[in-house]
């Protein structure tokens, strides 16, 4: 029964011989290498949209600040100084000259404030996209007209 092919047992033994250990070591220390020069990439990338990051949050604060300056200290102090002047200009103190000075004042500090409103728009999308998010409006009470 032995004779027939059938009916035999097999056994194998496999050893692998490490004839080329220097070269296996070179790739593993090259293997290594890229390891750490990919991680190295990575947080040299990583640290550079952090920067960006930060740096949009900062212009988007100084924007939505510029436009706080407007509505609380510009706009009040042009409008204040335009009924300064029409009174000035009633009573006679005061020459129309002086009214007109104060309506373009008046007139420069509303489109300051128009720019300053684009402003913040722009600087909230810029921080938007730096932040990897979809644009949004930024909260209306903020930017409102």
């Amino acid at each position: 029964m032995w004779m027939q092919p059938d009916h035999r047992l097999m056994v194998g033994v496999g050893i692998e011989v490490p004839l080329q250990l220097p070269a296996r070591r070179a790739e593993i220390r090259e293997a290594e290498a890229r390891s750490r020069a990919a991680a190295s990439l990575r947080q040299g990338t990583e640290d550079a949209l952090s920067r960006e990051l930060e740096s949009a949050r900062a212009r988007y604060a100084e924007a939505r600040h510029v436009l706080r300056l407007y509505d609380h200290r510009l706009l009040p102090a042009a409008r204040t100084r335009v009924r300064v002047a029409q009174a000035a200009f009633e009573s006679g103190s005061e020459d129309f000259d002086t009214l007109i000075d104060a309506e373009r004042g008046l007139r420069g500090a509303e489109l300051g404030r128009a720019e300053a409103v684009a402003q913040v728009w722009t600087r909230h999308a810029e921080l938007l996209v730096a932040s990897g998010r979809p644009l949004t409006s930024p909260r209306s009470a903020e930017v409102s007209p």
